[in-house]
Order: C-alpha cells, then structure tokens, then sequence
C-alpha cells in the first residue's frame, strides 16, 4: 500500500511525505521533474526504511493524471493514501497576471485534483479503508481580491471535497480538506507573507506544523483540518463578520501592502 503525494518534493508535501514515512507508509511522489524528487526519495527512504517510488509529470498537461494512474497500474503499485496536494497561487491584480497564468492555476488546482480523484476512486473503494486528502487553503473560506483564481480554486476544492466526501459516505473511503495558512516554503510567499505586518505572522504556519495536523487529521477522519488556535479563529471570522465586510477588508489591507 501507498501514499500518492502531488508537489511531495517540497513544502508542505515534502513535510506530508515524511509524515507518512514516520508510520512506516511506503510513498510514491508525484511532482515535476527537478532533482529535489530524488534528493527526498533517497532522504526518505534511508531515513524511514521504507520504499519510495517517484513519478515526474506536468499536473497541467491534459495527460498527466492518466499518466500517474497509469505508472501505478504498470507497477502494481496499491494507492490507499490520494493527497491531493500540487497547487499553485499568487497575490497580484487580475489583470496583473496573464490569461495563460490564470488557466495555469486552474488547471493544476482544480482539474488535476478532479481527475486523479476521478481515477483512483474505484480502485480505492474496493480496499477496506482509504483515504483523500485535498488540499486546499485558508483562502478558500473567503473571497479574495488580488487572490481572486486562486481563492475561487480553493473555493471549489472545498465544494468538490465535502461533496465527494457525502457521496462515499457508506464505503471505506474518507475524504478530508486541509486548510493551510500562509506558509513561508519559498521567496514568493515569504515576501507575501512579510509584507502582510502582523496580520501574516499570525495567520503562517510552518509546513511542518501543517503536514502533522494534516496527517493526523486523516487518519481520524476529520472533514477539515486547520492546523492551529489563531487560524480556526481567524476561519470562524466568515461567520461572525459580514461576507461584504470581509471583501471591502481583505482588498483594503492587500491592495495597501502591494501599493507600497
């Protein structure tokens, strides 16, 4: 048996990755070619003792789900563990990116997500207990400007997962959300979450923090895990807080930051 890990070289799926070879799961990483895939197999394998396959592919790609899917089969390979966890944000105007960009990002947080769930689903459900885990973000809970694919991908993350998660209730296949915070795993989202002040330290986390609570989430089969006390509170602001409020102050405090 397997844990399938997308974006499982780096970040929050490097630490999820570690987090399973800690239980002594054998893990397949599923991310695009670079030479940290290896250097975290090979770390992982002498580390934990445990086997570890890899398979390069671009997620975007309209093939590359099939080809994933396909691998397993060829290798015989048994997937009880899905975590959907390859994904790509931004802070930026809309228009700030280019067409190209956004449909990018679409296709890797939403689509890839779909589709490898669309292809290990049957093969899961005829094991005794099985487990997804999507990955999708704090900015899912909200409307975002200057987040606004990336907060709208993470929307429908959310939607799909506890959809998806009613539909196999009466199987063994649980499915769970995790909720990230701003996490600090490259120059793009440290500078992010540095020019946020106050606001980004404590509403950040640390991949390590996040894969724990993930990990340990799953297998208890929670619906959806948020890793600690300041971003559940900062989550349970959508209820108390008027939806419009939350737009108008989110897209003051951003477009403020990313003015300076």
């Amino acid at each position: 048996m397997f844990a399938l890990i997308t974006g499982g070289s780096q970040g929050i799926g490097r630490c999820i990755a570690e987090e399973f070879a800690k239980r002594k799961i054998n893990i397949l990483i599923v991310a695009l070619a670079d030479v940290s895939v290896e250097e975290t197999a090979t770390f992982l394998r002498e580390k934990y003792a445990i086997l570890v396959e890899t398979f390069t592919t671009d997620l975007t790609q309209d093939n590359g789900a099939q080809a994933v899917y396909d691998f397993c089969q060829s290798k015989q390979i048994i997937i009880k563990y899905l975590i959907n966890n390859a994904g790509m944000g931004y802070t930026d105007s809309f228009n700030g990116k280019t067409i190209g960009f956004h449909e990018t990002l679409l296709k890797l947080n939403i689509l890839a997500n779909v589709r490898l769930c669309h292809l290990f689903l049957e093969d899961m459900k005829k094991l005794p207990k099985a487990y997804i885990m999507n990955v999708s973000s704090m900015a899912g809970l909200f409307v975002m400007p200057f987040k606004s694919t990336y907060a709208a991908s993470k929307q429908f993350v959310v939607s799909f997962s506890e959809a998806l998660r009613e539909e196999v209730r009466f199987t063994g296949v649980s499915v769970s959300i995790l909720f990230p915070t701003g996490v600090a795993t490259n120059p793009e989202t440290t500078t992010a979450v540095e020019k946020l002040g106050k606001i980004g330290k404590y509403v950040s986390s640390t991949p390590e923090i996040i894969a724990a609570a993930g990990v340990k989430g799953l297998l208890a089969g929670k619906k959806r895990i948020i890793a600690d006390f300041w971003s559940r509170l900062f989550a349970n602001m959508r209820h108390i807080v008027p939806k419009d409020v939350i737009i108008w102050l989110v897209g003051k405090v951003l477009r403020k930051k990313f003015q300076q």
